[in-house]
């Protein structure tokens, strides 16, 4: 589980208006950017359960994501 406490609101690209809510779609050290419904969050401080708060540059350093992936329910 991983719990986000900073993120902010970005449109959505005319290039990912396809992509279902939930799919990663940019990983960098500005961000991880998730596509939603009506936009895109880009996320720049997250927890995973029992760790940390950590940036997101933090974060891809010890975590292996790519895009494509989806993030939602467990």
């Amino acid at each position: 589980m991983l719990r986000l406490w900073e993120a902010e609101i970005e449109e959505k690209p005319l290039s990912f208006q396809h992509d279902q809510p939930g799919t990663l779609c940019h990983l960098d050290h500005g961000g991880i950017k998730v596509v939603c419904g009506e936009g895109l969050l880009r996320v720049t401080r997250l927890q995973r359960a029992g760790g940390k708060i950590l940036s997101v540059q933090e974060f891809l350093r010890g975590n292996a994501m790519k895009v494509g992936e989806k993030w939602g329910k467990a």
